[in-house]
């Protein structure tokens, strides 16, 4: 009875506080991060070479075959925005623009795009939109409209990022002058591309990627595989904002780049190297 007493006294001499009215003091959870509104990233990169969905070099063989000029496309500088709004977890409005400077040759491509974006807990996302590409100096009206879509999945076992990603023209380059009556890249191009990652220390990560490609009507007039593609990259993370990556890719022409532009001329393999700077925002 004694114990009990003392217990139960010790119990009310501890809870006085709060019964006399003694303010508690409540630390709030902090809240979850939020990824609403406005980020993207802004990147700069040198490149070895110009390449667009499998075509590099091919490119300038054939202008300088139609037109006897004096073309190449060596020595890239690739200025690149990526923006995108959310306005709830899983929707956003995004767009982009990328320029491409060739200090070499007359040849110049830029892209511009704008589209929407629905993701599901960094599992699986679908963008669809619409791009633009400028490359006014190939052939004579070298500007290009097309509708795309991009399927992103991550897969649970080996958490590769893996992309299906399909364009299709709305006109196609009008080359009549060059090589009679007819279109180029006015069909479709699909590529499935994939993507591992492994960590290497807080700082530094090695990616391994790779890809192949398939044409309907693009690059020549026959359906088939374009070319297939496989890389290394290497990001370092200079500062909690600004990355830097040095890259390597090898990339491989198959059929459906045969006899680009109409012209006879094939597209081969060949390395592709370059290093980019990112800064996220």
């Amino acid at each position: 009875m004694k114990n009990t007493i003392i217990t139960g006294a010790a119990a009310i001499a501890l809870a006085a506080p709060s019964i006399a009215g003694t303010p508690v003091t409540y630390t709030a959870p902090e809240p979850a991060p939020s990824n609403l509104g406005l980020s993207g990233d802004l990147s700069l990169a040198y490149q070895s070479q110009w390449d667009f969905r499998g075509i590099s070099t091919t490119a300038a063989d054939a202008v300088d075959y139609l037109t006897d000029g004096n073309s190449d496309t060596d020595n890239i500088v690739i200025a690149e925005l990526n923006a995108g709004y959310a306005f709830t977890e899983n929707f956003s409005l995004v767009g982009g623009a990328t320029v491409r400077s060739l200090g070499d040759t007359s040849i110049d491509h830029n892209t511009y795009r704008f589209g929407a974006l629905w993701q599901q807990e960094d599992c699986f996302s679908i963008e669809v939109g619409y791009q633009y590409h400028d490359l006014r100096t190939i052939v004579d009206t070298g500007n290009l409209d097309e509708l795309y879509a991009n399927f992103g999945f991550v897969c649970p076992w080996t958490g590769t990022n893996l992309n299906l990603f399909w364009a299709h023209s709305l006109d196609g380059l009008d080359a009549g002058d060059l090589v009679g009556d007819s279109d180029v890249l006015d069909g479709d191009y699909l590529e499935l591309n994939g993507k591992k990652t492994f960590e290497l220390n807080e700082w530094a990560s090695l990616g391994i990627y790779g890809g192949i490609a398939y044409g309907f009507d693009y690059w020549s007039n026959n359906d088939d595989f374009t070319h297939w593609f496989i890389g290394l990259d290497l990001p370092l993370k200079a500062t909690e904002y600004l990355t830097v990556t040095p890259y390597v890719t090898y990339t491989d022409g198959l059929s459906g780049t045969e006899d680009v532009f109409g012209s006879g001329i094939d597209e081969g393999d060949e390395f592709l190297w370059g290093v980019k700077a990112s800064v996220n925002f």
